[in-house]
């Protein structure tokens, strides 16, 4: 299944890289022999390969719109380097401004850095993502720009959630995030599982994550079902770190 960046609130990229990129295609003999070598080296399918997500998002017509276009203005000689396309996310930004491409070049380069002590770390397998195991100052997934922690995700199992309420662990941690530009906690469970508990009474683990909620607004607390979605959550939640202007808002945390 495709996904269309109509899911994210984000217009579709298609017309905006069609009016920019058609042009220069157009200008450019498809039997020259740039051309003729990048066909035989395939460039595109390095490119799909390198970039899978993103080919995802956009749908395969647009992606291959784009690529051919990267290809024209950064042709390279065979074998083609192993290099080739890191900079592909700078050249959807200068394709144009729109927020979608914008998302979907965010994407492109997004590094993840996991807490070196988390246990069963999630891989965010099929996304495109690298991820970087590395101590953080606070959470256990987050974004590191010019040695900053800028957005952080802090993930909870239900068990792990109640039992550090209850200890005032989580109050410790939630004040941590908060001094974040951008953070939030992922629980691994329905909100409903609370008022399952028998070894502690729902109404105080309720009450107590309302009262968290109060006080730190800027971070929420978001249930998810089941590891698969909070970690898919997660994902997301990083990934658009590029629109929710990241830079501009809250205190900043160095990375040391």
């Amino acid at each position: 299944m495709h996904h269309s960046l109509g899911r994210f609130g984000a217009e579709t990229p298609t017309p905006a890289w069609t009016t920019r990129v058609e042009p220069a295609l157009k200008e450019t003999n498809r039997h020259s022999p740039v051309s003729a070598r990048r066909d035989r080296a395939n460039p595109i399918g390095v490119l799909k390969a390198k970039y899978p997500v993103v080919c995802r998002l956009v749908t395969e017509p647009s992606f291959r719109l784009a690529a051919r276009c990267y290809i024209v203005a950064d042709p390279s000689d065979i074998p083609i380097a192993h290099s080739y396309g890191d900079d592909f996310p700078r050249f959807l930004r200068s394709r144009s401004s729109l927020a979608c491409v914008e998302y979907v070049a965010g994407v492109a380069e997004l590094e993840i850095f996991v807490d070196a002590h988390e246990r069963y770390a999630y891989r965010f397998a099929g996304q495109q993502v690298a991820t970087t195991s590395r101590g953080l100052p606070c959470g256990d997934y987050g974004i590191i720009v010019d040695g900053t922690l800028v957005a952080a995700v802090e993930r909870k199992s239900l068990p792990d959630l109640i039992s550090s309420l209850t200890t005032g662990r989580l109050r410790y941690a939630l004040g941590e995030l908060a001094a974040l530009p951008r953070a939030a906690l992922v629980v691994e469970d329905r909100y409903s599982q609370i008022y399952k508990q028998d070894r502690v009474r729902p109404a105080l683990v309720a009450d107590g994550l309302a009262e968290c909620q109060i006080r730190w607004p800027n971070v929420p607390i978001v249930f998810c079902e089941n590891r698969s979605l909070a970690e898919e959550w997660t994902y997301r939640y990083l990934a658009r770190r590029p629109r929710l202007g990241l830079y501009r808002a809250g205190r900043h945390r160095t990375y040391r």
